[in-house]
């Protein structure tokens, strides 16, 4: 499913268009009108409600675009009420669209100032954000000493490494940084025209996927992985 990308107050967010989501789901004009309005009640009833709606481009009565968020609440409603249980694996999916969506988001509101002291940000309040924050790969957890590496020519050694997915032999994704550090590797969150190499495990974030690819950005697969790092 291809996003655009849109201005949404200072942030770009990836946002598809309404026509494309009542084309791809196969749904009625009137079908999708029932369905949006009830996905805002769903939201409203997890406590979501003005988090959805502001992730909604549009208002209640005509809905243009949605972002990557918005549309996984409404993707949420549409299997509630519809059980449409093929779309169970494609909702995963645009899931970790809107998690790095999200994370970009998250980490430049965080740098806003607080307008009172003590009071809470609560603009960034989605439930699944926060599990995505305690399992994210921390690159702040770097420790690279090139210096120090015995093995130089290491297809690691001095090369730029982003890790998207999740990696069944590895209880925390964290937990792999030391292990390529070790080994002379620079763990970067993001990928971009100076990634040299992007590790992917089960369910591997689309979009870095799809510009790694688009870049030719080389990819290592968890087994490949472990046999790299001798585990």
């Amino acid at each position: 499913m291809n996003y655009d990308e849109i201005k949404f107050g200072k942030f770009y967010l990836k946002a598809i268009h309404a026509t494309t989501v009542l084309n791809h789901l196969n749904l009625e004009n009137e079908e999708f009108d029932t369905l949006y309005k009830r996905s805002f009640n769903s939201a409203k009833r997890e406590g979501n409600y003005n988090f959805y709606k502001k992730n909604v481009i549009g208002d209640e009565q005509s809905v243009e675009y949605f972002s990557s968020v918005g549309y996984y609440i409404f993707l949420k409603t549409v299997l509630e009420l519809k059980k449409h249980e093929h779309l169970q694996k494609y909702l995963e999916s645009v899931k970790n669209e809107c998690f790095e969506d999200l994370i970009d988001i998250y980490k430049e509101s965080s740098k806003t100032p607080r307008k009172k002291e003590g009071e809470t940000r609560t603009d960034i309040g989605f439930e699944d954000l926060q599990y995505f924050e305690r399992n994210k790969i921390d690159v702040s957890k770097n420790k690279v000493e090139l210096e120090t590496i015995a093995n130089k020519e290491h297809k690691f050694f001095n090369k730029s490494v982003v890790i998207t997915g999740e990696f069944g032999g590895i209880e925390n994704r964290n937990d792999l940084i030391p292990m390529l550090n070790n080994i002379g590797a620079v763990i970067k969150s993001t990928v971009s025209g100076k990634t040299d190499f992007l590790i992917i495990g089960n369910e591997p974030g689309p979009s870095k996927l799809a510009k790694a690819i688009d870049l030719g950005i080389p990819l290592i697969t968890e087994d490949e992985l472990y046999a790299l790092l001798k585990i």
